[in-house]
């Protein structure tokens, strides 16, 4: 009798053991390595906002006109509307009149968007050709090409064709191709 009692309590030991406290530390172990897990995360998180202050910090030390002139360089959004006012008004100081612009549908863009290469779409900005026709005399001409040289916003001219109506009159009608940018 007893050796019956310790052997009955030595069993029941194995049993609470292997029946609740071996499963409870099973569970225990996979928590403590998601704890793990998430304390890495939080690490790497901490570490994400203090490069992000950093930024932010060398961000706010560039003065206000700089940065203006940078998003006039190169917008972060498809800005065509800002594009033709600011074509109109150096256009309108050379006595340049711009016509017939075209290309600026949303249908237009995303055609253009379709014809990107594939390492395009990687690419981080995009990019529309506008298409506009220009009445001006030769040096007119060129002084506005000049100034569209010298204009933040970047601006390629991809095509670029003229004809001289009957009725001259010293002026031509340039019809010019751009292909500006805007970052993704």
């Amino acid at each position: 009798m007893r050796n019956i009692i310790p052997i009955m309590l030595i069993i029941a030991s194995l049993g609470a053991f292997l029946g609740y406290v071996r499963p409870r530390y099973e569970v225990i172990k996979e928590l403590e390595s998601q704890k793990a897990s998430r304390d890495e995360t939080l690490t790497k998180s901490r570490q994400l906002q203090t490069l992000r202050d950093d930024l932010l910090k060398r961000l706010n030390t560039f003065p206000t006109s700089n940065l203006t002139r940078l998003e006039k360089m190169l917008p972060d959004n498809i800005d065509n509307v800002r594009l033709i006012i600011d074509i109109s008004a150096m256009a309108a100081q050379r006595g340049v009149v711009v016509k017939n612009v075209k290309n600026l549908s949303a249908e237009s863009i995303a055609e253009n968007a379709k014809k990107e290469t594939v390492s395009d779409k990687n690419s981080k900005y995009g990019s529309v050709v506008l298409d506009m026709t220009v009445t001006a005399s030769y040096d007119n001409f060129i002084a506005f090409l000049r100034d569209l040289e010298k204009s933040l916003r970047l601006v390629d001219i991809v095509s670029l064709s003229f004809s001289a109506p009957d009725t001259t009159g010293g002026t031509y009608d340039f019809n010019i191709g751009l292909k500006t940018y805007w970052l993704k």
